[in-house]
């Protein structure tokens, strides 16, 4: 029985050094990928507070652009209607002015005849002017 209880207490102690081994090898294994792991998400995390900087950035600048799309929107509007306005008001000016010419040159013409009237008339009073004197 002595040698049932020696081999038996050899046995647990040979079991207790293995287990004991295999446990300190799976604390090495796993811290080594936890160190692992851990830069890598540091690394990460670095990458990604970059990352959000830059779209921050890229946001304010988006947003800048945006209020001066809107203010350049605004002017062309302004523009538009301005320039709506100032087209019609020179196809006004432009009908007066049409319609100013057509009644200056009948005023000349009017004007020629009257001439002309008032020139006959002076003849034909100078002729009976002449017969009477």
């Amino acid at each position: 029985m002595s040698y049932i209880t020696k081999n038996a207490n050899l046995m647990l102690m040979l079991l207790i050094l293995i287990s004991a081994a295999a446990l300190a090898g799976a604390t090495i294994y796993f811290q080594t990928n936890f160190s692992n792991l851990n830069e890598d998400y540091q690394g990460k995390l670095e990458n990604l507070k970059k990352v959000s900087a830059e779209l921050e950035l890229k946001q304010q600048n988006l947003k800048a652009v945006q209020e001066e799309l809107g203010v350049r929107e605004k002017r062309e509007e302004q523009f538009t209607g301005q320039y709506v306005d100032l087209e019609a008001e020179y196809a006004k000016i432009k009908e007066q002015r049409n319609e100013l010419l057509a009644t200056k040159e009948k005023l000349e013409t009017t004007n020629c005849l009257r001439q002309n009237q008032i020139l006959h008339s002076l003849r034909r009073i100078i002729l009976i002017s002449d017969l009477i004197f």
